[in-house]
């Protein structure tokens, strides 16, 4: 569709962790196997379906690798934006200073990997989200029975006077939460209420699909209820837009 013209996409956290899985380099986890994303059991059975298509060095691969890094990390557009995890003006701004189409360069993709810049930093944070550390001795089951002490947040909403529960995302068990206030300040720019409308996916949240506790800003990413949000400019969305498909 996107080759097509009928469709613009973003580039998500899956294809970045492909481009690093496919990428020959160095990975955090220092493993001898010589790609920027480790090939350990943990990453390739995260990846296995798309290997199965995609084997690592094939020439259909390399070319999915390239398409990838077409892809930009955010679009503004007249009077909507788009991202695939969070859109934080701190962190467009500094990918904008490097490259101003938003857009990846191959000779980016280990600095990222490592995370340890401000401007990987910013790139991660676009396509994953913030976290936050839990109070010490806290935390949670993820999706995959996973025990995680660090959980995504609502960077659409201050959680000023917040607790936890009602502060994070993709949290299976909220219960499992501590029910405290959040105390200090949490490193995210949290979304002003009369920015642009902003689209986004990433969270895999459940239940019907809705417009979240602010205006202008909505996820689409529901798994059970494959949905969209026909816009058609208004500044302040309303569930009379979701459509199921």
């Amino acid at each position: 569709m996107v080759k097509a013209g009928n469709a613009i996409a973003v580039m998500g956290n899956h294809e970045l962790n492909a481009l690093h899985y496919h990428t020959p380099g160095k990975n955090w986890l220092n493993t001898d196997d010589g790609f920027m994303r480790a090939h350990d059991d943990k990453n390739r059975g995260q990846h296995q379906s798309f290997l199965d298509e995609y084997p690592v060095g094939s020439a259909e691969a390399q070319d999915v690798m390239n398409w990838f890094l077409t892809l930009p990390l955010f679009l503004e557009l007249e009077g909507l934006r788009l991202v695939h995890a969070c859109w934080d003006a701190r962190h467009v701004d500094l990918v904008e200073k490097r490259w101003s189409d938003g857009r990846l360069k191959a000779e980016d993709l280990q600095e990222v990997a490592f995370e340890r810049t401000d401007f990987a930093q910013a790139v991660v944070n676009l396509v994953k989200g913030p976290e936050a550390t839990l109070p010490s001795g806290c935390g949670f089951h993820d999706y995959r029975r996973t025990w995680r002490e660090k959980a995504r947040i609502k960077w659409w909403a201050d959680p000023a006077g917040a607790n936890w529960r009602d502060a994070t995302l993709s949290v299976p068990n909220p219960l499992e939460l501590p029910d405290s206030s959040i105390e200090g300040k949490l490193d995210c720019a949290f979304y002003a209420p009369d920015a642009p409308p902003v689209f986004f996916g990433h969270y895999k949240r459940t239940g019907l699909p809705l417009v979240p506790d602010a205006p202008n800003v909505i996820c689409l990413d529901y798994p059970a209820h494959a949905c969209a949000y026909r816009w058609e400019g208004e500044p302040v969305l309303s569930a009379a837009g979701i459509v199921l498909i």
